[in-house]
């Protein structure tokens, strides 16, 4: 066996900042959230809080790009090729096996994704045959799409005139979802002051404050609706308790 497949086999050891659902009895779904290419940043951080907190979820983010945190575009750019999509998809898939097995977990696992993670979200929901729903900020697969399928339902945030996802690569997305009998939903963002990529990060100079809150509303009634959650007589938990665990799966 050549050195390559040895590392194949291997599994793999990846960092991921976690949140367990708010203190109520009853098992919960799990959302994982996908960085972008400015990596496992303060704004994921508080991404998993927001979510954990808002839809009384299990919420974890991975770091697949092994603790760097770009601070300008040029390294946020060289992340971004550097980020393979399937070494992490098979991060999600590690990290969704950990947390099905939590107790805590009714099974159901959702995606979130940002950018390049947006991408991993709808490959991973291609390729994993048990994820409940996939939501992506303007990302899309890079790959040829002739064979991509969601096997779950999806929801896709774009700005006008992405230069990155034309109406020719839309309308293939939309048509392979629904040869597999799910629905890709679409949100293109209109505003007096257009949004751009990076909308929803408020570290960011393309922040959208109106648009940013338009998109997590949308987010959450999927996710919502996907998943089956209902909040009602959940209680919340008055701190937040990040935990940051090592997962071998």
């Amino acid at each position: 066996m050549d050195e390559g497949a040895r590392q194949a086999q291997k599994p793999r050891l990846f960092q991921a900042f976690c949140l367990p659902p708010p203190g109520f009895q009853a098992k919960s779904p799990a959302i994982i959230l996908l960085h972008d290419n400015r990596g496992l940043s303060r704004f994921m951080q508080w991404q998993v809080e927001r979510v954990s907190e808002a839809l009384h979820v299990i919420a974890a983010a991975p770091d697949f790009a092994d603790g760097e945190l770009p601070n300008d575009e040029k390294a946020a750019s060289a992340l971004d090729q550097r980020i393979r999509p399937t070494d992490a998809v098979r991060t999600v898939e590690q990290l969704a096996g950990t947390l099905r097995a939590d107790s805590r977990c009714n099974g159901k696992i959702a995606l979130v994704g940002f950018g390049v993670g947006g991408e991993v979200a709808l490959l991973a929901s291609s390729v994993l045959a048990d994820i409940a729903a996939s939501v992506s900020y303007y990302g899309v697969p890079r790959s040829p799409v002739s064979t991509w399928a969601s096997r779950c339902d999806a929801l896709l945030h774009m700005v006008p005139n992405d230069s990155l996802i034309s109406s020719d690569l839309l309308a293939t997305l939309t048509a392979r979802v629904a040869a597999a009998e799910n629905t890709l939903t679409v949100h293109t963002y209109e505003n007096a002051i257009p949004p751009l990529r990076g909308f929803a990060d408020d570290s960011r100079p393309n922040y959208h404050p109106t648009v940013a809150r338009e998109a997590w509303r949308n987010t959450a009634v999927f996710l919502q609706s996907r998943l089956g959650i209902d909040n009602d007589g959940a209680t919340k938990r008055n701190v937040v308790d990040p935990i940051v665990a090592r997962y071998i799966a």
